[in-house]
């Protein structure tokens, strides 16, 4: 025992059924690996957040997909009637999905309903259905390790009637939008992020200021990528590859 992971033979993907957390990772115990971790769990936990499918993404060892974390616990109603009016504890604070401007069900629960672990696409997919109730009928979130090169987060939104669904990320990376893809750089690398869909999607960049007394969250830009139109059904996918991985370019196919 306490040989690290790969001694002790830690898969490099991995479900964990208690907590409904996920993690793809390219390799251990090199600090320029590839690696993404998102959740499900249930937002009824002690400290929990809005947060239902955040993820957290990583790259030659630079985090490019940051969670922010808590805010002051000495806040007015942090514990109470105020928690979820903070940025932090939002769903807008997050790496996620916000339809229709509304924060998710502070009593809904995620599972992670598939997953493999298995080259050269492992993956996993996320019921945020409960998340969302009395808004979409259907909510989804997919997510892949392409060929140990790139990371795929793909959405499928269904509803009754359009809705308007921002995806969103929150990195401290100076980001540069070019059209339909935005070029991160941080610490000397950069990663491209690319929508693939759907066609006609923009992307947006956002300060994610909060105002006094929160943290001001200085230096962390939010990254949304909204459809052209709302719409009753949706699919966003958006695929991320760092710099150093980039070469020969990847084309995936969406499933």
């Amino acid at each position: 025992a306490g040989g690290g992971p790969v001694a002790e033979g830690i898969p490099l993907c991995h479900h964990n059924r208690a907590t409904d957390t996920v993690y793809l990772r390219t390799e251990w115990e090199n600090p320029q690996a590839l690696w993404v971790a998102a959740k499900g769990g249930d937002n009824r936990a002690n400290h929990s957040h809005l947060d239902l499918g955040s993820f957290v993404l990583e790259a030659d060892g630079v985090r490019w997909a940051a969670d922010l974390g808590r805010d002051d616990y000495d806040l007015p109603g942090y514990f109470g009637r105020q928690r979820f009016t903070y940025y932090r504890l939002r769903t807008v604070g997050h790496n996620t999905l916000v339809l229709n401007g509304a924060d998710q069900s502070p009593t809904a629960r995620a599972r992670v309903v598939a997953f493999s672990g298995r080259a050269p696409r492992p993956f996993a997919v996320i019921d945020l259905g409960q998340g969302y109730a009395g808004q979409a009928r259907s909510v989804r979130r997919g997510l892949a390790l392409l060929e140990r090169r790139a990371v795929l987060v793909q959405d499928e939104v269904e509803a009754e009637t359009p809705l308007a669904v921002e995806w969103r990320l929150h990195t401290r990376a100076e980001v540069e939008v070019r059209g339909s893809t935005a070029l991160l750089r941080q610490e000397g690398r950069s990663l491209a992020l690319e929508v693939l869909a759907p066609s006609g999607a923009r992307i947006e960049t956002l300060p994610a200021t909060a105002p006094p007394p929160q943290n001001p969250n200085t230096g962390v830009t939010v990254i949304v990528v909204k459809p052209p139109a709302p719409a009753s059904s949706t699919r966003i996918a958006v695929l991320m590859t760092p710099s150093s991985r980039m070469t020969p370019p990847l084309q995936p196919a969406l499933r």
